[in-house]
């Protein structure tokens, strides 16, 4: 993670809502394919709530697209709640099958 005070002197994107500052740092990273790689994160967050600056991460990207990524972080919540809501629907559609079937 790159941002205010680094050696690049890149700095973090601020956008400011109500007067809560949001930040959107800038994360480079380089594919397997050696391609160098600078993106802006696109969740605004607090800075107490930031990656520290120098952080290392984990990047996870499409690899025919390297401009489609994500940190695992940032996807595993909303990941989880798909997966509930899928959960959720398949058991109500089993339900109505089973009981049109045996009713």
């Amino acid at each position: 993670m790159r941002g205010p005070g680094s050696e690049s002197g890149a700095t973090f994107t601020v956008h400011t809502y109500g007067g809560t500052t949001g930040y959107y740092p800038i994360v480079t990273w380089t594919t397997a394919a050696g391609r160098a790689m600078e993106t802006t994160w696109n969740i605004a967050r607090v800075r107490e709530r930031t990656v520290a600056v120098g952080t290392r991460v984990e990047v996870r990207y499409d690899l025919a697209n390297p401009d489609r990524w994500t940190l695992p972080d940032e996807s595993s919540a909303l990941w989880w709640l798909f997966v509930g809501m899928r959960a959720l629907f398949a058991l109500i559609g089993l339900g109505l099958l089973f009981g049109t079937l045996f009713l």
